[in-house]
């Protein structure tokens, strides 16, 4: 029997921020989510797993936003169902990567359907932790500048979280959600202090309740889109050609973000022609191709032999001029007589 005592967190972010690997730290094992260095989504399903360390905590992990292979309306359709399965929930988690954090679209929509879900308080139990934290590394290419990198991150990514949070609420918020610095991988001293914290600050929660069970999440489009493609078989002495037909979904939020299912075949047709057959038709199209090309190169030799003649009869009354010491031009009237005279003889010879 699960203890009545559990606190959940919920870890949601884009693919590769480290939620996995955030999830596993925080149970204190290493295999409990599945962890990939893969850019493509590791985690293709919303799962909830509780801690054999501290049974009073569990996590839930979710797929990653923007995924490759356009899954977010089903990982949010998903997400929903577990959470209405909990009834309760104490914090979540916004997981950044500190190497390069991204306050994308999707991120910012994720929050408004987290908005949606819980009523107003539950901007109360939302938090930031970035991941992939190297703190001696971090302070060193720092230090020169004498910057702390994590007031800059938190500058830039907590005020655009509390200012999203408060114009899809309607109300204010005034107390800034905690930020988690960590690095799963090395689990210096700085990491295993922050994850103590993590761990308190979520046990000192109460639940966030009244989570609405009716609610959903809406697209403001929604269509369908259809893609034809063929495919040629040979079989014994014939040729089948099949054409699949295929659709998906394509849904567009209010961000104006854009994802796809995953293609569906749907009809095939299917169509069978005698090889016999389409060798001959494509002697017939060679056949027709040789006849074109010999009569283009027909047309050029006989344009030759008029330009020839031309030339030929224009030399002779230049060297005819000469003879008789007589100044002699281009010859363009020459030219086209001795053109025009081949032209006749060339019609008088066809009759």
């Amino acid at each position: 029997m699960e203890n009545e005592n559990i606190h959940n967190i919920l870890l949601v972010g884009e693919t590769g921020a480290g939620k996995s690997s955030l999830g596993n730290f925080i149970l204190g094992k290493q295999d409990e989510f599945v962890v990939s260095s893969d850019p493509e989504s590791c985690t293709t399903d919303t799962i909830r797993k509780i801690s054999n360390i501290d049974p009073e905590i569990a996590v839930v992990d979710t797929p990653g936003l923007q995924d490759s292979k356009g899954r977010d309306k089903q990982h949010y359709d998903q997400m929903l169902q577990i959470i209405k399965k909990m009834k309760k929930l104490h914090f979540i988690l916004v997981v950044l990567n500190f190497a390069s954090p991204r306050f994308t679209c999707s991120i910012q929509y994720m929050i408004k359907f987290l908005c949606n879900v819980f009523p107003k308080n539950f901007r109360h139990h939302i938090g930031i932790v970035f991941t992939h934290y190297d703190n001696d590394y971090q302070q060193k290419i720092n230090k020169k500048k004498n910057v702390d990198p994590r007031e800059v991150s938190i500058e830039k990514y907590v005020k655009e979280i509390m200012k999203l949070i408060s114009q899809t609420t309607g109300e204010e918020l005034f107390l800034a959600p905690p930020v988690f610095f960590l690095d799963s991988y090395v689990e210096d001293d700085n990491s295993i202090a922050e994850l103590n914290r993590l761990i308190g600050l979520t046990k000192s929660f109460p639940p966030i309740e009244d989570i609405r069970e009716n609610s959903n999440l809406k697209f403001k489009k929604e269509e369908e889109e259809f893609d034809t493609r063929q495919e040629d078989k040979y079989e014994e002495n014939k040729i089948i050609t099949y054409t699949k037909q295929f659709r998906r979904k394509k849904y567009t939020d209010y961000n104006n973000n854009i994802t796809y299912s995953d293609w569906e075949l749907f009809s095939v047709d299917k169509k069978e022609r005698d090889i016999q057959v389409q060798n001959n038709s494509q002697k017939s199209n060679t056949q027709e191709k040789i006849s074109e090309y010999t009569n283009q190169f027909a047309d050029f030799v006989n344009l030759y032999l008029h330009c020839y003649a031309g030339f030929n009869y224009r030399d002779m009354k230049k060297k005819n001029a000469q003879k008789h010491n007589k100044e002699y031009g281009w010859g363009i009237d020459d030219f086209f007589k001795g053109f025009s005279e081949f032209h006749e003889f060339q019609k008088n010879y066809k009759k």
